[in-house]
């Protein structure tokens, strides 16, 4: 991301006082684990990964949002993972 890190765009959330989703970190670097994890990140993902390692954290971020919204079959999410080749969102 230009200009901005996942770092950047929370606190940038915050300071607005947007209540922040679930977070899954995406990176290639593993020195920013405990900081992610710090602002409740609920998973890190270190590239390159493959698609069974994104669909566990992803399912592991639906956990905690139907945990939090006590509602397990009616909570269905879109997921923002760009698929490159197709250059739209997928469901999970």
């Amino acid at each position: 991301m230009p200009g901005l890190d996942g770092f950047g765009v929370i606190k940038k959330l915050l300071d607005r006082k947007v209540p922040l989703p679930k977070i899954v970190f995406a990176t290639a670097f593993d020195q920013y684990a405990v900081k992610a994890f710090e602002v409740n990140a609920v998973d890190y993902i270190l590239k390159p990964f493959d698609k069974k390692r994104v669909a566990q954290s992803i399912e592991k971020a639906r956990a905690k949002i139907e945990a939090g919204a006590g509602r397990k079959k009616n909570s269905k999410r879109w997921c923002g993972c760009w698929n490159r080749r197709s250059r739209r969102r997928r469901r999970f």
